[in-house]
């Protein structure tokens, strides 16, 4: 080779050499901005959140309120085929705790003579100067139209209008996310079980955080569709949160050219359509059948049972939440079969036979009236003195009760027990 080719070809391997070293410090340069950046935005968020729980407590230890305060409904607003979402500012016009999203307020109603609780969750973010509760009109079951609709539901559907007063207790429930984990969150709703949902997602929207939130939300048809115009304002601010809507009654060709829409109910193979795996929080709301189901599907996935949450004010939630229910442990520390439950002030009594989940429905079995609320041990309704005996929980209690007492919803007996109801 030439001296002159020899010479080109040494300058031509040096010039490589030095792009492939650029080339490396470049993309060795781009890795570490963009893990700083996302160490960054992981900081951040939890800088965030630390703050907003700090903000939180501090404002609820100072502004809530025990018993009931009056609220005046500011607005009422038809969000879907039979839901109304009720706007609510205090009526002494003093600012208000800011909530957890995801929990409720409980409602007192005087209703034909009596006095009526019911839990509703809140549907907003946090907003210390109103509250927005969401509520679905309940009607006779289709199969059995001879049963009474909601009396509640309906009550605030049809009696409830803008410039009246309500009673309200503060804010209760610990259906909330934990903030700093990092996990991608996973919502599944049904119906109107949507409503803690809508409110965590717009509280993360306006805290600008970076978590990935996927919201499977399930319903009959496109009539059926709340906070519609809400939701896609929220996901054009928050490019994190991706929605997809299942509709139970609803013709597959109707949703050829739809994206995200699908004619079937949630199930566990579309999650895995959607999920790069299963390593997420689930958290599910919506009706008994929907919850049984994908909680059993869930575990069969190999969900681990603390990465799932569930709300539903109704008596499936504490079953759903229990680890090991009345009836399906032969556990020593399960409630004895034939152990007998005395409710004092009525004079009735009942033998609990494992097939009951809590006292509160053994004793809607023996025709002894217990108050009851949310049925998940979070609004205190239900609580009741204990005359002699004691009692243990299968979930952790959220509302707080005095020594003696119970909250019969989620309570069921250790052996012999007298209540006072």
């Amino acid at each position: 080779m030439e001296p002159v080719q020899l010479a080109a070809v040494v300058i031509l391997a040096l010039v490589a050499l030095q792009l492939a070293q650029y080339v490396y410090a470049t993309t060795q340069r781009f890795r570490r901005d963009a893990a700083c950046d996302r160490l960054s935005r992981v900081l951040l968020d939890e800088q965030i959140a630390t703050a907003s729980e700090l903000r939180i407590q501090r404002e609820q230890d100072h502004l809530c309120w025990n018993g009931t305060r009056k609220f005046a409904v500011s607005r009422k607003v038809t969000e879907a085929a039979g839901v109304c979402s009720f706007y609510l500012t205090p009526h002494d016009g003093k600012p208000l705790p800011l909530f957890r999203p995801g929990q409720f307020l409980t409602f007192r109603i005087r209703i034909a003579g009596q006095e009526q609780r019911r839990c509703y969750s809140l549907s907003s973010a946090p907003d210390s100067s109103s509250y927005r509760i969401t509520i679905k009109r309940v009607p006779a079951p289709g199969d059995q139209p001879e049963l009474p609709a909601g009396v509640v539901s309906n009550h605030f559907h049809d009696q409830v209008h803008e410039g009246d007063l309500l009673d309200v207790e503060a804010p209760r429930g610990s259906f909330t996310l934990e903030r700093r984990d990092r996990q991608p969150l996973v919502f599944l709703a049904g119906g109107v079980g949507v409503t803690p949902f809508i409110s965590m997602v717009a509280a993360m929207a306006a805290a600008g955080s970076t978590r990935e939130v996927w919201l499977f939300y399930g319903i009959r048809d496109r009539g059926d569709l709340a906070f519609q115009a809400e939701l896609d304002a929220l996901i054009e601010r928050h490019p994190y949160l991706k929605r997809v809507v299942c509709y139970s009654d609803v013709a597959e060709e109707e949703l050829a050219d739809s994206e995200n829409e699908h004619a079937s109910f949630i199930s566990i193979d579309l999650l895995k359509r959607y999920l790069e795996s299963n390593n997420c929080k689930f958290l599910l709301c919506g009706p008994p059948a929907m919850m049984t189901s994908l909680i059993d599907a869930l575990h069969e996935w190999g969900v681990p049972k603390d990465q799932v949450q569930t709300e539903s004010f109704g008596s499936a939630s504490a079953k759903a939440l229990t680890e090991t229910t009345p009836g399906e442990s032969t556990d020593a520390s399960s409630p004895v079969a034939g152990t007998t439950v005395t409710f004092s002030r009525t004079g009735k009594s009942s033998v609990w036979d494992n097939t009951v989940t809590s006292l509160l429905e053994l004793a809607e079995r023996t025709d002894v009236e217990i108050a009851s609320g949310c049925r998940t041990g979070s609004c205190g309704s239900c609580r009741v003195a204990i005359k002699s005996g004691n009692v243990r929980y299968n979930v952790e209690a959220d509302a707080d009760h005095e020594e003696r007492t119970c909250l019969a919803c989620i309570a069921v007996p250790d052996g012999e027990l007298v209540l006072d109801a």
